[in-house]
């Protein structure tokens, strides 16, 4: 296997508008982990009770710790939490973290 550097040559020096859809056990993760990385982070979700946590600096997942978000949505990496989707515009990356629905079959939905 080759060796790869740990981060890719497009993120050197970059400070990346990141937009992340679903806040939930993999997008939440992902976002904080993006804000320690230096990168403005969105967070977009349709649930309105997540987005109001995040914007008040408070934690709805167990093992991520509350001090954590606050750390980051004071300092503005962690960028508005919305659920106006219009703001995908302003990003220049999206990542998509939400379930994949199955059918009935128990075939997935997208």
């Amino acid at each position: 296997m080759p060796n790869r550097p740990e981060t890719p040559k497009f993120f050197k020096g970059a400070q990346l508008k990141v937009g992340i859809i679903g806040c939930g056990y993999v997008g939440l993760p992902l976002a904080l982990r993006f804000a320690e990385a230096g990168h403005k982070v969105t967070g977009f979700d349709v649930d309105a009770h997540k987005v109001s946590m995040l914007n008040a600096g408070k934690s709805y997942i167990e093992h991520i710790p509350q001090n954590k978000i606050q750390q980051f949505v004071n300092s503005r990496p962690l960028q508005p939490r919305t659920n106006d989707f219009a703001k995908l515009k302003d990003v220049d990356a999206i990542l998509i973290c939400v379930p994949i629905r199955r059918s009935m079959s128990g075939a997935n939905r997208i």
